[in-house]
C-alpha cells in the first residue's frame, strides 16, 4: 500500500515537472527541467535572423559542462543579393548557469570577456530537441569537457 502511494506521488511529480504545473514555484520545475536539457550536453542551436531569403542563419555548437563552463563554436551565413554566401565563424567560452529572472527561468552566459547575457527559457524539451518559435536546440551526446 505504502510502495503504490508513493509510486503514485512520484508520477504525479513526474508529470508536474514535464507540464510546468508543480505545487512548488513555478520557477523551481523550470530552472530543473532546462538545467537537466542541457547539463553536460553537446547542444546544436540553430536560428534565423531577417528574412527567409535574405536572412541571417545561425548555427551554434555548445558543450554545457556540468562545471558550469561552457564552450562554443559559432557560425553563421548570410545570402547576399548578389547570390554569394557571405560566411563567419567565432569561438566562445565562459560559465553558464541556469536562473531566475523577473519571475522567468533562464540561462545566464558569462563570456571569459565579460559580456553577460540571459537567455530566457520558453517551449519545451520535446525529447533531444528544446523547440521555441524560431530557435531550435538539439542534443549532440555528451559534452566534451576537460
Amino acid at each position: 500500500m505504502k510502495a503504490r502511494v508513493l509510486r503514485r506521488i512520484s508520477a504525479l511529480l513526474a508529470i508536474a515537472v514535464l507540464c510546468g504545473c508543480s505545487a512548488l514555484p513555478e520557477e523551481d520545475a523550470r530552472v530543473k527541467a532546462v538545467r537537466a536539457f542541457f547539463s553536460g550536453q553537446n547542444v546544436l542551436i540553430t536560428y534565423r535572423e531577417g528574412g527567409a531569403l535574405y536572412g541571417t542563419y545561425y548555427f551554434l555548437r555548445v558543450q554545457f559542462c556540468r562545471s558550469g563552463n561552457y564552450t562554443l563554436v559559432g557560425e553563421s551565413h548570410h545570402r547576399t543579393m548578389l547570390d554569394n554566401d557571405q560566411a563567419s565563424s567565432w569561438q566562445d567560452r565562459g560559465k553558464w548557469n541556469i536562473e531566475t529572472v523577473a519571475g522567468q527561468a533562464g540561462m545566464r552566459c558569462v563570456s571569459v570577456s565579460g559580456q553577460s547575457a540571459f537567455y530566457p527559457s520558453k517551449g519545451v524539451p520535446q525529447g533531444d530537441k528544446w523547440v521555441v518559435e524560431g530557435v531550435t536546440a538539439i542534443r549532440q551526446g555528451p559534452a566534451q569537457c576537460n
